[in-house]
């Protein structure tokens, strides 16, 4: 049985195995690192995490997170 982390995106709570949630930190920090000095680092971050929320809400069924 693998780990399983809960995480939350644009206020949705999703639950991921831990390498899944690993490359998702991995990929949000790179962005953040990517856009520091950037005025608007903190809305395209939220931005960022909007989209890949949207996408995970098309995959699931509702009685999977």
């Amino acid at each position: 049985m693998r780990p399983v982390i809960s995480v939350s995106l644009s206020a949705r709570a999703y639950q991921l195995e831990d390498d899944a949630h690993a490359a998702l930190a991995e990929y949000l920090d790179s962005a953040a690192r990517a856009l520091t000095g950037n005025p608007d680092q903190a809305e395209i971050l939220a931005d960022l995490e909007q989209a890949i929320a949207d996408k995970l809400e098309r995959c699931l069924n509702p009685h999977k997170t």
